[in-house]
């Protein structure tokens, strides 16, 4: 933005109906709450047509925090080789998800 300010996040939502919800986790969502000094991963679902999302996140985010030591993120990711779905936590990071098909 102009002036030095930071840009303004924008976050959007869009609701679907699904035939079927991984029941993995408490109640289908996962939960993953990286330490005071180390980041968290949690197995989510795997197979085949699985989909998996962020439905929250939490703690303090600090653009000027260790981006390469991976401090300040929250991330899903998939290895296709395995089919894996994984949710991670920075440290001080709090990161729930959900999965469907």
């Amino acid at each position: 933005g102009s002036g030095g300010c930071p840009p303004v996040p924008v976050v959007q939502a869009r609701c679907v109906d699904v035939a079927e919800e991984w029941t993995g986790g408490d109640d289908g969502e996962v939960r993953a709450e990286g330490g005071p000094s180390w980041g968290v991963t949690a197995d989510l679902a795997s197979g085949p047509g699985w989909a998996c999302a962020l439905t929250g996140i939490g703690g303090y985010f600090d653009s000027y925090g260790y981006p390469a030591a991976g401090y300040e993120r929250v991330e899903i990711t998939y290895e296709s080789r395995t089919m894996q779905w994984k949710l991670y936590a920075g440290p001080g990071k709090i990161a729930w998800a959900r999965c469907v098909k």
